[in-house]
């Protein structure tokens, strides 16, 4: 994907279908099968996109780490990832500071975490309705913006390549 100075993309990402959790701690649901092979398949559709964010966010939860290992896993992605326990049950506004302070030095973004907080802030960024269903992904772009200035209203909804 070609990179503009003057552009940044965010990408949210729910994790994929996790274990219903009986008998778990919610934080330690794993993916089910099909979560991890909806992940796999979209993994493998951002390839052929060339995706390759310059920074990732990934909740701690165990879900959202198993479906970062599978992203990465295909897409050779060799920069460290950021896990951030705060994203785990975020309020938009915990999401919103995140993306906030990113370094300006990265165009593109993704974040991988969990609803409702990723659905509410493609929300507040694009003020249209977003629902992550399970291993859902959504694109917002910012036009000639930093991370420090972006807003409520600020970005708009991009469809994916694919």
């Amino acid at each position: 994907m070609t990179k503009n100075n003057m552009r940044k993309e965010l990408y949210l990402l729910r994790h994929g279908e996790a274990e219903s959790g009986y008998g778990m701690r919610d934080v330690e649901r794993p993916l089910t099968d099909r979560g991890i092979n909806d992940i796999t398949a979209l993994a493998l559709q951002l390839k052929k996109q060339d995706f390759y964010p310059d920074h990732i966010y990934c909740s701690t939860a165990k879900r959202t780490r198993q479906t970062c290992q599978i992203l990465i896993e295909q897409l050779d992605y060799s920069l460290p990832v950021d896990f951030r326990q705060e994203i785990y049950e975020a309020s938009v506004k915990t999401l919103f500071d995140l993306v906030c302070s990113t370094n300006p030095n990265h165009h593109t973004v993704l974040v991988i975490g969990h609803n409702p907080g990723l659905s509410y802030l493609f929300d507040y960024f694009t003020k249209r309705f977003g629902n992550l269903g399970p291993g859902d992904m959504l694109k917002i772009a910012f036009e000639n913006q930093e991370w420090v200035a972006v807003s409520k209203g600020t970005g708009m909804k991009q469809s994916l390549d694919f």
